[in-house]
């Protein structure tokens, strides 16, 4: 009888009375509020104000059973597919809605049915892979950084796809700890091609020079890349997916071999011979390791690696085997010690340092070098301020700060320096 009067009540109510009435009847009747020979009428009343004209009704409705498990599916399911107003607390919240609601809704919906649904607490890898394909950078990159999505690495390689030149997704990739190797080297592509236009559009470096510090500082993200793979996979899929795409894109070189051995960083090289050669994974590793013998150098060759440099990989091998000296510094990058060791060979074996490789050896000493002396000098600057603080100088003039900040401000002279530096440390960061 209650539910009959209010029916004939909501029949001529305006809509700003009638929300809350409608919100406090789906709450009577999801709490068992009510008595037992009414529950039925009060559902059959509540579908109907589910079908209400006014979205102010509906909206209400959808707030109070947004969160209840509990709530009758086929008014889920039609508020579900209502204007955004009144969808957006269901797909943002229900926990009733399967996977299979959440994909419809996503396919009909716009952009802000796609935020909705990126925000759920717990969203599967089918719902993940369908918003992949049809949500806009902004709501890929809020699904990227929901900690409660299974997100498969399918998913995440398709959201660089679809956008390989929005900085906010690579950064939100790039956060992830859990991104294979094979595409964490393609952010570090995209991420070198961005730098490169830049510092060349800013005129801190001519286009050729630019050119060689960008592939040299993304050849050196590459293999600290590689040295982070998980090692139970790393033997595996991980470099291999990696080595393919590499090869795929003209920049498995000879360049990038040998600095990767001079990181320290065996496990790229012996997938990049193996997937060079044809021959099996475990086989290279053992010719390899082997690498005086005359397997190595067929290896090698099979590779289509340059004859002339065999000598120059087999001295950096040697040199890898013995261990390198402690590189304090050397933060994944070149080793300096190992190059020294291989210069040497080379300057030894070829006096008159005519071979490209030597020129290419003292670029990476250079280069390991210089990076020693920025992250020596780094050290120094922290180890200063926390000696301040240990003293008690904890206060620091801003007139001061402002004094040595303006002595600090790059003139044109040195700007390539400053350029070359922002290009490693960004593509140091990507990796």
């Amino acid at each position: 009888m209650f539910v009959r009067k209010f029916l004939a009540w909501a029949a001529t109510a305006p809509a700003a009375e009638r929300a809350p009435a409608a919100a406090s009847l789906a709450r009577a009747l999801l709490d068992g509020d009510l008595p037992r020979e009414e529950e039925y009428e009060a559902g059959v009343a509540l579908a109907v104000l589910a079908d209400d004209s006014s979205p102010l009704v509906r909206r209400a409705i959808s707030v109070e059973i947004a969160h209840r498990a509990d709530a009758p599916r086929q008014i889920l399911v039609a508020l579900a597919a209502d204007q955004p107003d009144v969808s957006i607390p269901i797909l943002q919240l229900s926990p009733a809605l399967g996977d299979a609601d959440l994909i419809d809704a996503a396919i009909i919906g716009g952009d802000s049915v796609h935020a909705a649904i990126t925000q759920r607490a717990r969203l599967s890898a089918s719902v993940c892979a369908a918003l992949m394909e049809i949500a806009a950078s902004d709501n890929v990159v809020t699904l990227i950084d929901n900690t409660g999505a299974d997100l498969p690495a399918t998913a995440l390689l398709r959201a660089f796809e679809r956008f390989p030149q929005d900085a906010p997704v690579r950064e939100a990739l790039l956060a992830r700890s859990d991104l294979e190797p094979a595409l964490r080297a393609r952010l570090v592509q995209a991420t070198a091609s961005s730098l490169h236009s830049f510092v060349v559009s800013c005129g801190w470096m001519a286009g050729e020079r630019a050119s060689r510090v960008t592939r040299e500082a993304r050849e050196s993200s590459f293999v600290i890349v590689a040295g982070c793979a998980a090692p139970e996979t790393a033997g595996d899929g991980a470099h291999a997916g990696m080595v393919r795409f590499l090869r795929e894109t003209g920049q498995l070189t000879s360049a990038l071999l040998l600095r990767t051995l001079l990181s320290g960083e065996r496990g790229l090289f012996d997938a990049a011979l193996a997937e060079l050669s044809g021959v099996g994974r475990d086989r290279a590793a053992g010719l390899i390791s082997n690498h005086d013998g005359g397997g190595f150098a067929a290896l090698f060759l099979r590779a289509g690696l340059p004859e002339a440099l065999l000598p120059v990989f087999r001295f950096s091998l040697e040199a890898l085997a013995q261990g390198a000296d402690q590189d304090e510094f050397a933060d994944g990058g070149v080793q300096r010690s190992l190059v020294e060791r291989v210069l040497q060979r080379c300057e030894k074996a070829d006096p008159e340092g005519g071979q490209p490789v030597v020129s290419l050896l003292r670029r990476l000493h250079a280069e390991a070098a210089r990076r020693e002396a920025r992250e020596f000098s780094a050290w120094l600057a922290r180890a200063e301020v926390m000696e301040s603080l240990d003293s008690g100088c904890r206060h620091v003039s801003a007139d001061v700060v402002t004094e040595q900040s303006a002595k600090a401000l790059p003139t044109r002279q040195y700007a390539a320096e400053i350029g070359e530096i922002a290009v490693a440390r960004a593509l140091n960061l990507a990796a």
